[in-house]
C-alpha cells in the first residue's frame, strides 16, 4: 500500500493546508506536486519591489500603504508586472504578512489585472486570514462559476479547518463529493487538517486509508498529517511504523524526521529524538534556512548544547550572511539551555552585523537579564531601545509580566500608562496578560489601582466585560462603592454576565445611600421626593424590608407621595409580601395616586410569582376601566399568565390587542411569546415569533436577545439556526467562557454530543481562564449517553492539566452512579465532594438513604465509616446515620467503640 502511495500527487497545490511552518515547508519543497511549474520572474525583476514594500513591515502601516507604494512605483516609471506583484504576495504570505499580501491583490483587482483560478484560491485564503471566515464565505459566494473549482472549494475547506469549524467543513466536503470534485490529494489533505485542527486526530488514519482506497496517492504532506495525528494521540509506535514503511519505498523529507523527533521530545525520549534529528540533517536542503532553525530548536529541547553549537556553525557555513531569524532562533536556543555567556556573545555578533534592526532579538536578551535578576541591565536596555525608537509590543509584554510577577504595581501601571504612546500600531494586548493583572489587583483589593488599570485598557481599546467584572468584584472586596461604574458600562455598551448585575447594583447602591446621607447630615440639604424614593430602593437592597418600613414611617407626610408609595409597593412585591402590598395599593387608590402602569405591573408580577393568575387578568381589566395604557412588561406578564392557564388563544389575543393599540413592544415580548409556543410544541409559530424578535434587535445594542435566540432555537432542535446565531454572537461580541457555556447548553438539548465536543475542544485550546462549568456540561452529556469512562477520563485529563472540579461535578457523578446502583463509584465522588474547600453542599435524605441501605444490606463496615466521615466533613450528619452504621457493625461482630466515639465528637445523640 505504501509503495503505491509514495507516488507523488499529479497536481500542484496552490493553497497549502495550514499546519505550521513545517507542514508548509513540506509542500514547498516537494517538486513532485507540481504538474506544471509556475512561471516566476528572475529574482532581480521583483526583489527591488519587495524590498521597497517590505520596508512597511518594520512599523505598522495604514491600510492603503501598499497601494500608495505601488502608485508611487508607477509614477517613477518603473516596470511593474503581474508576476512581480504575485511574487511579493507569496513572499509576504510565507512570512505571515497576510494583510500586506491581501492589499496587493486588492490593488491588482482594482486596476483590472485578471486573476487566474489559482490566484483566486490564494486570495480566498488571504481574505480568511485577514478578515475572517464570514468574509471568506462571502467572497466565495460572489465568485463567478468559472472560478468555483476544486482549488477554490478545497481552499474554503482549508479555511474552515483554520477556524476550527468542523461542521461547516464536513458539510462542504459532502457537497464536493456530490459534485465529484474530491479526486485530488489536496482535498483529502485539507479534510485531515480539519480533523487535526478540531481535535479529532482519531479520524485521520481512516481518512488516509480512504484516500488510497479511492485511488488517490498520498503525498509527503499526507504522511506528515498522519504522523502528527499519531503523535497527538500519544501513539508513537504507529508514527514509527509509518516512518519505517515510508523509508522502504521513498526518500523521507527532513521535516517528517523533525516531526517525529518532536513526538519523542514530548515523551522525553531524547536519545530517539536525536537519532531522528541526525536523519533529518542527512536529507535536509542545506540552503533551506528553516531546516537549520528546526534542528537548532529541537536540539535545544533535547538539552544538547554541543549539538546546538555545531548546527549553528554549519548554518553559518551554508550562508554568506545569517538572517535576523537565524540569530533569533539561536538566541532562544541558548536561553533555553541557560548558556548566558554564549547568549551575550551571539548577541554582540548580531549587533555588529545586522542590516535591519529587529527588536525581537534584544527582547530575548532583556528576558534573559530579567530571568537572571539583572533588572538594572534589562531596564537600561529598555531605555536605550526607547531612545532609538526600537521599543515594541513584545518589550512591553515582557516588562509588564515581570513587574507583575515581582508585585511592582506602580512600575507596572506606569508601563501601561505609557503603552499607548510607546507601542505603535493597532495592537491588542494578550488576554492572558490582562487577566493576570486583573487577578492580581482583585486579590490585592486595590480599587484605585484597578481603576487606573481599567483606564489604561480603555486607552488601548481593550476594556471589556471581564475587566469591568473584575473592577466590580474589587470594589466589593474592598468594601467600597462607585456609582459611576454602571453608567460607564452602559456608555461603553459592555454586556456583563447576568450574575454580575446584582453585584453591580450593590456597588452602585451602597454608595448612593452614603451620598444621600452626606447630603442630609453633613450639608443640611433637603432631598427631593424622587430621591426619597430612590433611597427607599437602596435601603431595601442593602438592609432589607424592615429598614424600608422604618424609613418610610419617618418620612414627613409631604414626602409620602406617589413616588415613595410606589417604591414601597415595589419593595413589598419584591419581598412577596402580598397582604402588605395590596394594602399599600389600596392606600394609593384612596389617596388618588395609583394611576399609572408601574404600580399595576408590580402587583401583576407579585401575583405571577405567587401563582395567582386570575388576579393578574383582573388587574388588566382594571387597567382598561381606569384607561391606563399597558406597556411591554404588561404584555409579557399577561401572555405568561394565559400560558400558565394553558390558554394559547388568549395569549395570541393579548399580543394582537397590544399591537392594535400601538403599544411599543420590544424584543422581550416576542421572546416570551416564542417561549410559550416552544413549551406548547407549536414549532412553526415559535420560529415565526423568533424571526420577529430578531427583526427588532440592533445587532450592536446588546447580547442578551441573541442568548435567548440561541436557547430557544435549541429548544426547537433547530441546529442550523443555533449555529447561525452562534456565528452572529462570535462575530459581533467578544467570545468569553460564558459564550461557549451557552452554546454547549444549547447543543445539549437537541443531544448533539459530537458538536458539543467540537465546541468544547476548541474552547479548551484557546481559553485563558479555566471554567469548570464547561467541562461539567460535557460530563453531563457523556453521562447521559452512558459514557461513564469518557466522563471520568475527561476529568482525569483536566486535573492532569492543573484544573479541578467543583461541587456541581461531584453532584453530576453522584446522581448518575446512584441512579444506576453503583454505590461504590458514588462513594468515591462523595469523598471528592467532602474534600472541596468552602463547601456548603448538603446530601439530601433520599440519597443518604440509598447509601445507608446499601451499607446495611452488604454489611460494608468500611464503606459505612467512610460515608460517615464524609457526612461529618460536609456537616450533614445525624443520629439515624450512626444507628445505621452500628447496624452494619453488629452482624459482623465488630466493636462499635469507634462509632460511639465519632458520635461523641460530632455531638450526635443516638439514644
Amino acid at each position: 500500500m505504501l509503495r503505491s502511495a509514495a507516488t507523488a500527487a499529479r497536481r500542484r497545490v496552490s493553497v497549502s493546508p495550514t499546519l505550521g511552518r513545517q507542514g508548509r515547508a513540506l509542500l514547498h519543497a516537494s517538486p513532485e506536486q507540481k504538474a506544471r511549474p509556475e512561471r516566476r520572474p528572475p529574482l532581480k525583476a521583483w526583489w527591488p519591489l519587495y524590498a521597497r514594500l517590505s520596508a512597511h513591515l518594520a512599523v505598522p502601516s495604514p491600510s492603503e500603504a501598499m497601494a500608495e507604494e505601488l502608485e508611487q512605483w508607477l509614477r517613477e516609471r518603473r516596470p511593474l508586472s503581474e508576476d512581480q506583484i504575485l511574487s511579493c504576495v507569496r513572499k509576504f504570505r510565507k512570512h505571515k504578512q497576510n494583510r500586506h499580501a491581501l492589499q496587493l491583490m486588492d490593488w491588482m483587482e482594482a486596476h483590472g489585472l485578471n486573476l487566474q483560478l489559482k490566484h483566486q484560491a490564494l486570495r480566498l485564503d488571504l481574505v480568511s486570514k485577514v478578515n475572517g471566515i464570514h468574509a471568506a464565505e462571502e467572497y466565495f459566494r460572489n465568485l463567478p462559476d468559472i472560478f468555483r473549482s476544486m482549488q477554490t472549494y478545497s481552499c474554503l475547506l482549508n479555511c474552515y479547518a483554520e477556524h476550527g469549524m468542523a461542521e461547516k467543513g464536513l458539510e462542504l466536503y459532502e457537497n464536493m463529493k456530490a459534485m465529484n470534485i474530491v479526486s485530488d490529494v489536496l482535498v483529502y489533505n485539507n479534510l485531515m487538517c480539519l480533523y487535526l485542527k478540531t481535535g479529532q486526530p482519531e479520524k485521520i488514519p481512516t481518512t488516509f486509508v480512504k484516500t488510497i482506497e479511492n485511488g488517490i496517492q498520498p503525498n509527503n504532506f499526507s504522511y506528515f498529517v498522519l504522523t502528527e495525528s499519531y503523535i497527538m494521540m500519544n501513539d508513537i509506535e504507529s508514527a514509527e511504523k509509518v516512518l519505517k514503511e515510508l523509508e522502504k519505498v521513498n526518500s523521507v523529507p527532513w521535516s517528517l524526521y523533525t516531526t517525529i523527533a518532536n513526538g519523542y521530545i514530548k515523551l522525553q525520549q531524547f536519545d530517539k529524538a536525536e537519532l531522528a534529528l541526525k536523519k533529518a540533517e542527512e536529507v535536509q536542503d542545506k540552503h533551506d534556512a528553516f531546516s537549520w532553525h528546526c534542528l537548532l530548536s529541537n536540539y535545544a529541547s533535547c538539552g544538547n548544547l554541543a549539538e546546538v553549537k555545531r548546527i549553528w556553525e554549519s548554518l553559518k557555513s551554508a550562508f554568506k550572511k545569517c538572517s535576523n531569524r537565524s540569530y533569533l532562533v539561536m538566541l532562544k536556543a541558548l536561553k533555553k539551555l541557560d548558556d548566558f555567556d554564549s547568549l551575550q556573545q551571539i548577541f554582540q555578533e548580531w549587533e555588529s552585523n545586522h542590516e535591519r534592526y529587529d527588536m525581537k532579538i534584544p527582547n530575548v536578551i532583556i528576558q534573559a537579564y530579567l530571568d537572571k535578576g539583572m533588572t538594572d541591565k534589562a531596564e537600561a536596555m529598555l531605555q536605550t531601545t526607547i531612545v532609538q525608537g526600537h521599543y515594541n509590543y513584545g518589550t512591553f509584554c515582557i516588562f509588564a509580566d515581570f513587574y507583575l510577577e515581582k508585585s511592582k504595581i506602580n512600575e507596572a501601571l506606569q508601563l501601561w500608562r505609557d503603552a499607548k504612546n510607546m507601542v505603535k500600531g493597532q495592537y491588542r494586548v494578550p488576554a492572558k496578560l490582562v487577566n493576570r493583572f486583573l487577578k492580581h489587583l482583585e486579590h490585592s483589593k486595590d480599587a484605585d489601582a484597578m481603576e487606573t488599570f481599567c483606564e489604561c485598557l480603555r486607552k488601548l481599546d481593550c476594556l471589556d466585560a471581564e475587566a469591568y467584572e473584575a473592577l466590580i468584584r474589587t470594589y466589593i472586596s474592598a468594601g467600597r462603592t462607585n456609582p459611576s461604574i454602571a453608567q460607564r458600562i452602559k456608555d461603553d455598551r459592555v454586556d456583563i454576565r447576568p450574575e454580575m448585575a446584582e453585584l453591580l447594583r450593590i456597588v452602585s447602591s451602597e454608595r448612593g445611600k452614603e451620598l444621600m446621607d452626606w447630603m442630609v447630615n453633613t450639608k443640611g440639604m433637603k432631598i427631593s421626593y424622587a430621591e426619597h424614593a430612590i433611597r427607599l430602593d437602596l435601603i431595601y437592597y442593602v438592609h432589607g424590608i424592615e429598614a424600608v418600613e422604618q424609613y418610610f414611617a419617618d418620612l414627613p407626610d409631604s414626602a409620602k407621595n406617589y413616588r415613595t408609595y410606589g417604591m414601597l409597593l415595589n419593595c413589598y412585591c419584591s419581598a412577596k409580601m402580598e397582604e402588605k402590598a395590596t394594602y399599600i395599593y389600596s392606600k394609593m387608590e384612596e389617596l388618588g395616586i395609583s394611576s399609572g402602569t408601574l404600580p399595576i405591573n408590580n402587583l401583576m408580577s407579585l401575583y405571577m410569582k405567587l401563582g395567582q393568575h386570575k388576579k393578574v387578568t383582573n388587574l388588566f381589566e382594571e387597567m382598561k376601566v381606569k384607561n391606563v395604557k399597558p406597556d411591554n412588561l404588561t404584555c409579557c406578564l399577561l401572555m405568561s399568565t394565559y400560558a400558565a392557564l394553558n390558554k394559547i388563544d388568549a395569549v395570541e389575543e393579548v399580543l394582537k390587542e397590544m399591537e392594535e393599540n400601538d403599544v411599543a413592544l420590544g424584543w422581550s415580548a416576542y421572546s416570551t411569546l416564542a417561549s410559550i409556543y416552544v413549551n406548547a410544541g407549536m414549532v412553526k409559530k415559535a420560529e415565526s415569533a423568533l424571526k420577529k424578535l430578531e427583526g427588532l434587535v440592533d445587532i450592536h445594542d446588546c447580547r442578551k436577545p441573541f442568548d435567548f435566540l440561541l436557547s430557544l432555537y435549541a429548544s426547537l432542535n433547530n441546529l442550523s439556526e443555533v449555529n447561525r446565531i452562534w456565528n452572529v454572537i462570535n462575530t459581533t461580541f467578544r467570545k468569553t467562557n460564558f459564550s461557549y457555556l451557552l452554546m454547549l447548553q444549547a447543543l445539549y438539548r437537541p443531544y448533539d454530543t459530537d458538536r458539543m465536543k467540537q465546541i468544547y475542544e476548541y474552547w479548551k485550546s484557546i481559553y485563558e481562564n479555566y471554567d469548570p462549568r464547561l467541562t461539567n456540561m460535557m460530563t453531563q452529556a457523556h453521562l447521559r449517553n452512558g459514557m461513564d469512562k469518557e466522563a471520568e477520563l475527561l476529568w482525569a485529563t483536566t486535573k492532569g492539566k492543573g484544573a479541578n472540579f467543583n461541587s456541581k461535578t461531584c453532584e453530576l457523578f453522584l446522581e448518575h452512579y446512584l441512579g444506576k446502583g453503583d454505590v461504590a463509584s458514588a462513594s468515591n465522588w462523595l469523598e471528592n465532594m467532602a474534600k472541596l474547600p468552602k463547601n456548603h453542599w448538603k446530601l439530601d435524605q433520599e440519597k443518604m438513604c440509598c447509601f445507608l441501605k446499601y451499607f446495611e444490606e452488604h454489611k460494608d463496615v468500611e464503606g459505612a465509616e467512610r460515608f460517615c466521615n464524609c457526612l461529618s466533613m460536609l456537616g450533614c450528619i445525624d443520629g439515624k446515620t450512626y444507628e445505621s452504621l452500628q447496624r452494619s457493625y453488629f452482624p459482623t461482630d465488630k466493636a462499635s467503640h469507634s462509632c460511639h466515639q465519632q458520635i461523641k465528637e460530632d455531638y450526635v445523640d443516638s439514644a
